[in-house]
């Protein structure tokens, strides 16, 4: 595991990391020091809670169900696609930016 973590610490230097809630796997890898300017994650761009009684963070999946109508990681056999949740991540931003009623809430 020592030369995995090395290896993948190589590879994501001075990178984006983009994903969402990836805080607990940056620390699996060994990053959880990764600098926080090259962190894109949607759970933190999320944090003030819009789901009523939601308790934690939304997972993306009720992010993209709420804020742009569509399903994601909805398919048991196929789980999580990292296509869709890039994607996915990339609609939120947008949205966000484009949408003065969402605006409103912050």
């Amino acid at each position: 595991m020592t030369e995995v973590r090395a290896k993948v610490k190589e590879l994501v230097k001075g990178r984006i990391l983009v994903g969402h809630s990836i805080h607990g796997d940056l620390e699996v890898l060994g990053l959880e020091d990764y600098d926080p300017a090259f962190i894109r994650d949607t759970a933190d761009f999320y944090r003030y809670r819009f789901i009523p009684g939601q308790a934690r963070t939304p997972a993306l999946r009720q992010l993209a169900r709420k804020f742009l109508k569509s399903e994601i990681q909805n398919d048991d056999l196929l789980g999580h696609s990292s296509v869709n949740s890039i994607t996915t991540h990339n609609n939120l931003k947008s949205n966000f930016k484009n949408n003065t009623t969402i605006n409103k809430i912050f």
